[in-house]
C-alpha cells in the first residue's frame, strides 16, 4: 500500500469516528483558544517552517525559531487571560453551578457515542434532526394544552334523600388514619402525631367541631388564613387547642 493510500484510509477512519461522535472531522475542544491573534501567529510560524524546509539556512532557521517563540507566547497569554476570567467566576456565588457545568461538559466530551432521544413525526417516521425534533415537541405540547380529548365520565354517587346525616366519629377516625406522620403542620400549627395520640379522644373533639361548622355554616378565620411563614409565626403566639375537661391528661409531646 502506498503512502497516499494509507493517508486516505486514516482520513476516512477519522471522519467515521468524528461522525459517530457527532462532530466534524476537525475536532477542536478549545475553541476559545483560536483568537485572531493566535491564528495569525500560528499561520506565520507554519509559513516560516515551510520556508526553512525549502531552504535550510541559518537565517531561515533563526526566523522560524523566533516565530515559534512568538506563537507560544501568544497561546500562553490567551490561556492565562481565559483562566483568569474562569477563576474570577469561581469566586462568585454561582461558582458551584459553574463547576457542575464544567464537569458535565467534560463528561459529554469523553463519551464515545452522542446521546439522542429520537421521536417519530405524525407519520411514524423517525426524526434525526434536532430542529425537527424540537418543532415536533413544540407542536405536541401546543396541541396537548389547547385541544380537548375524550375521557371517561366522572362517576357520581346518587343524591342523598332527606337531611344530610351528621358526621360520625368513625368517619373522623378514618380520616385521621390517612394522615401521614412527620408532615408539615397546617394553619393550626399542630403536629399529626398529636392528632393520632391515644391519650385523649381527638376524633370525638374534631367531630363536634365539624358539626358546629356545619350548623353555623362558617369556618374559623384561622382555617382560612395561611400562617406558614416563619416571620408570621414569630410575631404571633402559638394557638392552643381547647381540650374538654373530662378527657384524660395529655402527655408532653416532644415536638412542642
Amino acid at each position: 500500500m502506498t503512502s497516499n493510500g494509507s493517508r486516505k484510509k486514516a482520513t476516512a477512519s477519522t471522519d467515521i469516528y468524528a461522525h459517530l461522535r457527532g462532530h466534524s472531522s476537525e475536532i477542536d475542544k478549545q475553541t476559545w483558544l483560536c483568537t485572531d491573534e493566535v491564528k495569525q501567529t500560528v499561520r506565520e510560524k507554519k509559513r516560516l517552517y515551510h520556508v526553512c524546509l525549502r531552504s535550510k539556512t541559518a537565517e531561515n532557521w533563526s526566523k522560524y525559531r523566533e516565530g515559534r517563540r512568538t506563537a507560544k507566547k501568544a497561546v500562553a497569554t490567551t490561556k492565562a487571560a481565559h483562566y483568569e476570567v474562569i477563576n474570577k467566576e469561581l469566586d462568585t456565588r454561582d461558582c458551584e453551578r459553574l463547576v457542575y457545568r464544567f464537569a458535565k461538559s467534560r463528561r459529554w466530551q469523553a463519551e464515545d457515542v452522542e446521546k439522542f432521544h429520537g421521536i417519530n413525526d405524525e407519520h411514524g417516521q423517525l426524526l434525526m434532526d434536532y430542529g425537527k425534533v424540537w418543532e415536533r415537541w413544540h407542536d405536541y405540547s401546543k396541541k396537548l394544552s389547547t385541544e380537548k380529548f375524550n375521557h371517561l365520565p366522572i362517576a357520581q354517587l346518587p343524591p342523598t334523600q332527606g337531611p344530610v346525616p351528621p358526621i360520625t366519629v368513625e368517619e373522623t377516625e378514618a380520616a385521621l388514619k390517612q394522615l401521614k406522620s412527620g408532615e408539615a403542620t397546617g394553619p393550626d400549627v399542630v403536629a399529626v402525631e398529636l392528632w393520632k395520640s391515644k391519650s385523649w379522644s381527638p376524633a370525638a373533639w374534631l367531630t363536634e367541631s365539624f358539626k358546629r361548622v356545619i350548623v353555623e355554616k362558617s369556618v374559623p378565620l384561622d382555617w382560612q388564613r395561611n400562617d406558614d411563614s416563619d416571620m408570621e409565626r414569630q410575631r404571633q403566639p402559638r394557638r392552643l387547642i381547647e381540650i374538654p375537661s373530662d378527657s384524660p391528661p395529655v402527655p408532653q409531646y416532644e415536638g412542642f
